[in-house]
């Protein structure tokens, strides 16, 4: 069931990112709403089902975006295990380190698909504008903080299962131990 929620989830803020968005003034800016779905994931999800997540999105994003086949699987993986290396020393997972988080990772996506993609296709010209990109980094970590807490509430809803006579209590979760 958390799979298969959280992959309507994304479904949906992939649908909204690219019908909805585009249609708002370019000033308002184009969040990347899976973008901050991913960075949750990788936060707050195991490892094995995350990785499925997470290369789901990335397949999903190829689909809309149609650049390089495979880039946004690549990307989102790498980002995942970054970010899973990361939270293994260091306590991310508070909600005041959400937003630097997303848009350092969000930067460092960007920066990679621009430097791929300019490598892949040296012929075409790729659009690179600071002004765009602060924008989408301002935007995205005031956005980042209500849809963390938005998922903080889903993904418990999502966990929950059916609790039977062998097991009479929870597992406890250690977060180091994956």
């Amino acid at each position: 069931m958390r799979i298969t929620g959280f992959l309507i989830i994304g479904a949906l803020l992939l649908v909204i990112q690219t019908s909805i968005l585009p249609l708002l003034p370019e000033w308002i800016g184009r969040p990347d709403l899976l973008f901050i779905l991913v960075v949750f994931i990788g936060t707050s999800m195991e490892t094995f089902r995350g990785t499925v997540l997470v290369l789901l999105f990335g397949l999903l994003m190829d689909i809309f975006s149609g650049l390089f086949l495979g880039l946004y699987p690549l990307l989102y993986l790498i980002l995942f295990f970054v970010i899973k290396g990361v939270s293994r020393h260091i306590l991310i997972e508070d909600s005041y380190y959400q937003a630097p988080l997303v848009v350092v990772s969000y930067l460092f996506t960007t920066v990679g698909l621009f430097i791929f993609c300019s490598i892949m296709a040296p012929e075409n010209q790729f659009y690179w504008s600071w002004r765009d990109i602060l924008l989408q980094l301002l935007i995205i970590s005031i956005i980042s903080v209500p849809l963390r807490h938005l998922y903080d509430r889903i993904f418990p809803v999502l966990e929950h299962k059916q609790t039977t006579v062998w097991s009479l209590r929870a597992k406890q979760r250690n977060r180091f131990k994956s």
